[in-house]
């Protein structure tokens, strides 16, 4: 059970939740990427973030986030948005006294989760083939192990037309576990 957004981002920094976006507490642990930035607050529930940042306006965007508050600071790699396929969160087991039969919440707008405007709900075997169909076979092993291993948890998503991420062989981000939370 992670009962912490503070416990869940340990878990996923130490690359034990599935497959995520390379991440970095340093700019220059980022030497030989050349993508765009994301920057993110590393105060657990901060909405503060910048996307799309070329490496030549971190200096900015990170004096920006400084002066609105902004504390420990990291770096992550942008995901290729105008790739995504499907993105949303699927919930199998019980959450706030509710049960939830692979309750699949899902969008295929080519935006940022926070920009969706139409999401789409459904449940079951129908949920089932809507994952097999967009995430691949690894991927969506990985969904299975993680839901076996964190009953009662909701699994934040993202798939794409290619591979990506920090393990290989993977077309789905894992952005997020979250438990009673």
């Amino acid at each position: 059970m992670i009962r912490t957004k503070n416990e869940f981002l340990s878990l996923w920094r130490a690359g034990k939740l599935g497959n995520r976006l390379r991440t970095w507490k340093t700019l220059d642990e980022a030497e030989g990427y050349d993508g765009l930035f994301s920057i993110r607050d590393g105060r657990p529930n901060s909405n503060l973030c910048r996307y799309n940042v070329p490496r030549d306006g971190i200096d900015r965007a990170v004096a920006e986030m400084t002066a609105l508050g902004g504390r420990g600071l990291y770096f992550g790699e942008m995901a290729p948005d105008h790739r995504l396929t499907i993105q949303g969160e699927f919930l199998d087991g019980e959450q706030h006294g509710q049960v939830f039969n692979r309750s699949l919440t899902y969008s295929t707008e080519k935006t940022q989760m926070k920009r969706v405007t139409q999401w789409r709900h459904t449940e079951g075997a129908a949920a089932v083939a809507i994952l097999r169909s967009y995430l691949d076979g690894n991927s969506y092993d990985d969904l299975l192990t993680l839901q076996t291993k964190y009953p009662d948890h909701v699994i934040e998503f993202s798939a794409y037309e290619c591979c990506l991420g920090d393990v290989p062989g993977r077309n789905t981000i894992i952005w997020e576990l979250r438990g009673r939370y």
